[in-house]
């Protein structure tokens, strides 16, 4: 399981909707601007900003999870939209946590046993710790660069 986001455009939004295989095209397409690709890295990254495996009702939980489901199933669940303001909201708290210490708190045996994908959670040793550190700051980046550059858009993830 992987997980990208982009940023579109309202316009955009409608036809990749409207289209059956939109948001699948996309996904398989060689077009990347912008946007962020966390590969596997998307649930460690999830376990580090929430301390959960699952959705919460924390606005750090949007990052990986939220927003409104739209269009047909990719294997793993339909896309998610994010709006303008849930991404400036998602963008700010973000904004907040120190990606040079990002993953310390990482307690490995409290992520294995929530079965935190991927299952390889070693501080500092290539599990979620390092990959959530490498992942985390481009994320961080182009969440707050989107939600501060673009107005009237959302975020599709």
């Amino acid at each position: 399981m992987i997980w990208v986001g982009y940023c579109r455009d309202e316009a955009e939004l409608r036809q990749l909707a409207e289209y059956p295989d939109g948001f699948a095209a996309l996904l398989e397409s060689d077009d990347d601007a912008p946007s962020v690709d966390l590969d596997k890295a998307w649930h460690g990254i999830h376990w580090l900003l929430t301390g959960s495996a699952e959705p919460t009702g924390d606005v750090l939980s949007d990052a990986i999870f939220g927003g409104r489901q739209v269009g047909d199933d990719l294997g793993y669940g339909p896309a998610r939209v994010l709006t303008v303001d849930r991404v400036a909201a998602v963008a700010a708290a973000m904004a907040r946590i120190d990606p040079a210490t990002f993953g310390d708190d990482l307690d490995p045996s409290a992520a294995e046993d929530a079965e935190v994908y991927p299952r390889r959670c070693r501080p500092r040793s290539g599990g979620i710790g390092t990959a959530g550190q490498e992942e985390f700051t481009p994320a961080r980046r182009s969440c707050g660069s989107s939600a501060c550059r673009v107005s009237r858009r959302r975020c599709a993830a």
